[in-house]
């Protein structure tokens, strides 16, 4: 896979690499399934399990969250907020291998939602702060403290990206980066400033309802003309489902772990930021990408990618309806143990 003119030049044999290794993802079987295995007693032994329900208020009936971790015997660096659609139990999500596996690699922990009420992806209107004072708590049983301040990774669907959305331009200092999945109803206070520099990942269903693409489309929009570092990834023939999105969404993360969380082993370090010129560009209508550093101005049209293995994963996505399981070996490097 070529990576538009204006990219460093690779050797041939790196060609043939990415290209291969963009081609298995396109035609592997898909891992994110609707099934989440129940852990295995050995399992049980070595990882935490937390639970903690926020008393209802204004925004919310019901704000329940799970909290999952493998026994570190060093700080946790960050952790995965896991939200589903509309007042769904997300619980279950903690189960699922994928996402088990990749707190693993990067020494994080899974904390999964289960949100109710008329507007609670409004996470400044109560949600927010429910999520703060589970981590608060979770800090306290775990034994962890870094917990209570650990950097945040947002995954969500539908309503948890609303949810996602809202939290990061309201918090923007906790959140390391963000996903924005299909959901149809955003802010329309303008973001806290700083929300611009945290890289964020925007999926809509090109045969999706209307409304929810001109939502997503107008967000993400407004805040590219901002010098926002985030990526708008449009899927094509496909409506209102997520079966591909958790796979990009992973290497996106992946990579932007790369660049923010601190090498030192302490989870309380300041995330270091990372500028435009750091990340790569894609053409909305070509899917061809480049290093922004390439630009003497970066283009504000186009999708903002944290490295190359994430755009070739965002290729990957927007010019193919075929399943996409992962993109074996373009991920990030380990961070370290």
């Amino acid at each position: 896979m070529t990576a538009g003119p204006l990219a460093p030049k690779l050797n041939r044999r790196r060609k043939l690499w990415l290209f291969a290794a963009a081609w298995m993802a396109l035609t592997a079987p898909p891992t994110f399934s609707q099934a989440t295995p129940a852990p295995t007693a050995a399992d049980a032994d070595t990882t935490l399990l937390l639970d903690y329900k926020a008393a209802p208020r204004a925004n919310f009936t019901t704000a329940a969250f799970r909290f999952w971790s493998p026994a570190y015997d060093q700080p946790i660096r960050g952790i995965v907020v896991l939200t589903p659609g509309a007042n769904g139990d997300g619980r279950k999500k903690l189960s699922d291998p994928a996402w088990r596996d990749f707190a693993r690699k990067y020494r994080l922990a899974l904390v999964a939602c289960f949100m109710q009420g008329p507007d609670y992806y409004d996470a400044s209107g109560g949600t927010g702060d429910a999520l703060l004072e589970a981590l608060t708590d979770f800090a306290r049983q775990s034994s962890h403290p870094e917990i209570a301040l650990a950097p945040l990774l947002l995954y969500g669907e539908s309503a948890g990206g609303q949810f996602n959305y809202d939290f990061a331009i309201w918090k923007p200092a906790r959140v390391i980066a963000f996903v924005v999945n299909k959901g149809g109803f955003y802010s329309d206070r303008p973001p806290d400033p700083q929300a611009y520099a945290v890289p964020g990942l925007f999926f809509l269903g090109e045969k999706d309802e209307d409304y929810r693409v001109t939502a997503i489309t107008r967000v993400w929009t407004e805040g590219r003309r901002q010098g926002a570092l985030w990526a708008l990834a449009p899927q094509p023939n496909s409506g209102h489902e997520f079966t591909r999105t958790a796979a990009v969404a992973q290497v996106f993360f992946e990579a932007v772990l790369k660049g923010r969380l601190p090498d030192a082993a302490t989870a309380l370090a300041p995330m270091k930021p990372i500028r435009e010129s750091q990340g790569w560009l894609g053409n909305l209508t070509t899917h061809e990408f480049h290093a922004a550093a390439r630009d003497t101005r970066p283009a504000r049209d186009a999708a903002w990618l944290p490295d190359e293995a994430s755009a070739i994963a965002w290729k990957a996505f927007v010019t193919s309806d075929g399943p996409l399981r992962t993109v074996e070996g373009l991920a990030a490097p380990d961070l370290g143990k």
